[in-house]
């Protein structure tokens, strides 16, 4: 499958959004999920927030936790898609789908994109309903934020730059430990 479009590019529609007014009613997350993906180009579409995190791994390059997702790509890239899972025993698990009650995946959610936005160091989130507003909003990037969120996935056609897969991890480790292994005199670098 190729690419679509670029993670910035999907972050930039869902952020052209933040003053739209559309309410929850009108786009709840997943369907916002969805128009973005509908205006990007993206012909995969999600169908409900815990459907979509069991069902249509198919659809992602990756997924996984918050905390893995920054020790694998030492970021939480544009335009990934972040989700809000409930673990089993905690208060709004007992709003999961009967069909996936125990299963032992948790409760999702919510569903929103990450966005970064220019003047700021850490950027938000564009989503609807949920941490920081109703309807279709754009929610900053804070502490309690960022520890709301629980999951990232990555759509396959969309090309997140600046995120590294498993080689290019190995081919920088491979360059740093050459470079440490041989001093460098008088060398003049071009870029």
């Amino acid at each position: 499958m190729s690419f679509i479009v670029t993670g910035q590019r999907y972050a930039a529609v869902a952020y052209s959004y933040r003053n739209s007014g559309y309410t929850y009613e009108q786009y709840d997350c997943i369907h916002f999920v969805n128009l973005i993906n509908r205006d990007c180009g993206v012909t995969q579409l999600l169908n409900g927030t815990n459907s979509s995190w069991r069902n249509n791994q198919n659809l992602f390059t990756w997924s996984g936790t918050m905390t893995e997702c920054v020790q694998r790509y030492q970021q939480i890239p544009d335009g990934a898609l972040l989700w809000r899972c409930i673990p089993e025993g905690e208060p709004g698990y007992e709003t999961i789908p009967p069909q996936y009650y125990g299963d032992g995946v948790g409760n999702f959610t919510h569903i929103g994109i990450r966005v970064y936005t220019a003047g700021t160091l850490t950027g938000g989130v564009m989503q609807s309903g949920g941490y920081g507003g109703t309807g279709v909003h754009y929610a900053p990037w804070q502490t309690s934020n960022f520890n709301w969120w629980t999951h990232v996935s990555l759509l396959k056609q969309v090309q997140y730059t600046g995120v590294y897969n498993p080689i290019d991890q190995i081919l920088i480790w491979m360059f740093a430990n050459k470079q440490k292994e041989r001093p460098i005199r008088n060398v003049k670098y071009r870029c």
